[in-house]
């Protein structure tokens, strides 16, 4: 399962209590539970890889992980992004 339900949204909900990021003190009853290590990365919807970030520090994570993505992409010339020489032409 790809989202954190019930019990384990619970149990993170009660251990974390607010928001994790740093110097947020969001209550958890407005935060969501994000996966530590990406659920797209093989990261497991688990309490141990489970922590309460409220919207706009999860929305800031993603971007975030968004641009390193594109980053590497276009680093290894995937998505047309170059990294050798132009065509001849």
């Amino acid at each position: 399962a790809r989202l954190f339900t019930g019990g384990t949204r619970r149990a993170i909900e009660l251990r974390d209590r607010i928001c994790q990021h740093e110097h947020c003190w969001e209550p958890a009853v407005d935060c969501e539970v994000d996966h530590i290590v990406e659920w797209s990365q093989g990261g497991e919807t688990t309490q141990e890889n489970g922590r309460l970030l409220c919207g706009f520090h999860n929305r800031t994570r993603q971007q975030d992980l968004a641009k390193k993505q594109e980053r590497i992409a276009t680093q290894s010339g995937v998505g047309g992004g170059g990294g050798g020489p132009p065509p001849d032409g």
